[in-house]
């Protein structure tokens, strides 16, 4: 029997929005106005959370990247973590997300309000082979994407240079989503090895 080890894995992190929507926060969801993307839809807010209508749900998803800060980064209690930008997404049927990942963010978010039994989003792995052999069965070693189904009130939290898509959705129920991006405060690097640096 070989010995396996499996290094520098990519975490994410998924956590349940255990309250119901209000009527104003369905409102927003419905009515917020758009703009029209390269293959689906935005809201041309993007700072949506910071509606004081959103308090409750930008809590949680806060408190799942603090979560996400100690759990899985390790990171000292001197380094808090902020939303920047955030903004709502619609996908109609026979329309995707194009591969993407997010610039000037730490741990990147996204947020299922409307989904459909089949809905899911695909991660890309970062460096793809230069060559590649196919396998006889695809398993968490050999494959280079991963497909995570999309459940409503679910949250995903990952680290924002990872690549991911939507592909082209076939169910007739609009998909509505919010994605977040994230920086940190606080001190990170150590003085002693000369690479301090204090964020505030």
């Amino acid at each position: 029997m070989n010995d396996i080890i499996t290094i520098f894995p990519t975490s994410i992190m998924r956590k349940t929005f255990e309250t119901s929507f209000t009527d104003e926060q369905i409102n927003i969801f419905l009515s917020s106005e758009k703009r029209k993307g390269e293959l689906n839809s935005n809201s041309l807010n993007t700072y949506i959370l910071d509606l004081p209508e959103m308090k409750n749900i930008k809590e949680f998803c806060l408190q799942g990247m603090q979560d996400y800060l100690s759990e899985v980064m390790n990171v000292g209690d001197g380094v808090q973590i902020y939303i920047t930008q955030s903004w709502l997404n619609w996908t109609e049927t026979g329309e995707a997300h194009h591969k993407h990942s997010h610039t000037n963010s730490i741990i990147s978010g996204v947020f299922y309000i409307s989904t459909e039994q089949d809905d899911s989003i695909n991660f890309i792995k970062k460096n793809e082979p230069s060559f590649f052999i196919y396998p006889k069965e695809w398993t968490q070693l050999n494959s280079h994407q991963c497909k995570i189904f999309a459940e409503e009130k679910n949250l995903l939290l990952f680290p924002s240079d990872l690549h991911h898509e939507v592909h082209v959705r076939e169910g007739s129920k609009t998909r509505i989503s919010l994605s977040f991006n994230s920086y940190i405060k606080g001190t990170i690097g150590n003085r002693i090895s000369l690479n301090e640096l204090v964020l505030e």
